[in-house]
């Protein structure tokens, strides 16, 4: 999406206060390159649409400044129950957007997977489960979590009582990873649906 229709969008906002969904999914929206002052634009009228439930920006390659930029919006984003980021961020920027979790209570859906957020990212993350008590699915999968992220991860899932999808695929969490989380499943009383590889 070239750099004038982000900005042509993100103006639209104030006209459009009652959103509740917004889905820019694979819109090759770049932070860097020519579209990069579109993005920072459009991010920052996200707290225009305070009654979003659900957005996606799945594989836009937002790079650490634009989740950086998302993350710092998530205040004016309480209502959202699905975030979908996929395809977008790295370890960096996951420890950023793990910090801003807080704001959104009512998440049901966290879809980080394939950001190659690594352990440190998966760790940061974990550690903040416990401001989402109504997530019910969790993708994490594709972020090369490793050993140390799937141990860290497992140490929280008894924060998420309610969740019953996690997608864990594709990290290389190993035997010992994959221990760590047996040990502690017995938390996820209402999981139906569990995606690991070794």
């Amino acid at each position: 999406m070239r750099s004038e229709t982000l900005f042509a969008l993100a103006d639209s906002f104030r006209s459009f206060v009652e959103l509740t969904t917004l889905d820019l999914g694979n819109t090759t929206t770049r932070i860097d390159g020519t579209s990069a002052e579109g993005v920072k634009a459009l991010v920052a009228h996200l707290k225009d649409l305070s009654n979003l439930t659900i957005l996606n920006l799945r594989l836009n390659a937002l790079r650490s400044e634009g989740a950086r930029e998302i993350a710092e919006n998530l205040q004016y984003l309480s209502k959202l129950t699905t975030l979908d980021l996929r395809g977008n961020i790295r370890d960096d920027s996951a420890r950023i957007l793990a910090a801003h979790l807080q704001y959104l209570p009512k998440l049901t859906t966290l879809a980080l997977g394939h950001n190659d957020s690594g352990a440190n990212g998966a760790t940061a993350i974990a550690a903040h489960l416990k401001d989402l008590p109504n997530l019910t699915t969790l993708n994490l999968g594709g972020n090369s979590i490793h050993v140390n992220g799937a141990s860290s991860l497992a140490a929280h899932l008894q924060e998420l009582s309610n969740l019953t999808t996690l997608d864990l695929s594709d990290n290389d969490i190993r035997d010992k990873g994959a221990r760590a989380l047996a040990l502690h499943l017995k938390y996820l009383r209402n999981l139906t649906t569990l995606q690991e590889s070794t």
